[in-house]
């Protein structure tokens, strides 16, 4: 895995022994783009007991560097390698550039949008209730699924807010000013006053948000997962297939039974949640 990532970047100056200290795990410094990869292996990573915020407090520590920090898990790396390796590569800016005023942004088929997002996020599709696209020469290159919007009676004032589900492009292109376009196209479309997100700190530091308006509200505790090393199988511990594991089981027996199968109980970074208000001059 580590000899992959030194390959596939060969040709940007990296430093592996700047940050060494931080981390038991391979951390690839880029000085000139300030990106720094953690590779997280299980060989290594079975051998340690580290505490449940090593890796969020480790993003927050870069983050405050204004380093952008990729903490890139095993599995994700093997199961995911191409839609991963795309999303590295364009941090370094060696995908193809498209100008958002060169799309057009339009409602995506609901069809169309499950496809192009399984094809190109890491997290797949998710039901949604909203399917915006930027199409460039009637080819969707960017997609953005947004929530239902939620009444929220217990604020004052109350108002609507919306989740914006995923954000993604096309592998191989970026879209300069996409999600800026895709924003002030929601309020457009949409009576919500606000819309609000997650951002994985494993692979991001909002940046991209906040400069366009997006405020920090929380960052949330890191999520449990549980991995087989072997299988590259992850999931929640309330998310396994019956077939895998019971669910009638308590907590505590079904972390033992899944610790007795050989999986990984780990922790990532967390999530930034992210709100932005709508403005006057959207109404």
């Amino acid at each position: 895995m580590l000899d992959e990532l030194k390959k596939l970047l060969q040709n940007i100056f990296f430093d592996e022994r700047k940050f060494a200290h931080l981390s038991p795990f391979s951390l690839l410094y880029y000085p000139d783009y300030q990106i720094c990869v953690h590779v997280i292996t299980f060989d290594i990573y079975s051998s340690l007991q580290l505490d449940s915020s090593f890796f969020q407090h480790l993003s927050i520590h870069f983050q405050q560097q204004d380093i952008h920090l990729v903490q890139l898990w095993e599995d994700v790396w093997q199961t995911k390698k191409e839609i991963a390796t795309d999303r590295i590569l364009s941090f370094f800016q060696e995908n193809r550039i498209i100008h958002a005023s060169s799309t057009t942004i339009n409602i995506a088929a609901e069809l169309e949008s499950k496809i192009f997002i399984d094809n190109h996020h890491l997290f797949g599709y998710t039901k949604s209730n909203l399917h915006l696209g930027l199409f460039y020469k009637g080819i969707l290159v960017t997609c953005a699924i947004f929530s239902q919007p939620r009444y929220m009676k217990n604020e004052t004032p109350e108002f609507y807010s919306t989740e914006l589900l995923r954000y993604v492009g096309m592998k191989g292109i970026n879209v300069n000013g996409g999600l800026s376009k895709i924003t002030q196209g929601f309020f457009q479309q949409s009576l919500s006053d606000e819309i609000m997100t997650y951002v994985d700190m494993d692979w991001s530091g909002g940046t991209s948000y906040t400069a366009l308006g997006y405020q920090l509200k929380a960052i949330t505790d890191p999520i449990t997962f549980w991995i087989h090393p072997s299988k590259l199988l992850r999931f929640k511990i309330n998310r396994f297939p019956t077939n895998i594991l019971a669910n009638n089981l308590s907590e505590e027996a079904k972390e033992e039974t899944l610790t007795k199968m050989g999986y990984l109980k780990i922790y990532n970074s967390g999530n930034f949640k992210l709100v932005l208000k709508k403005r006057r001059k959207e109404s």
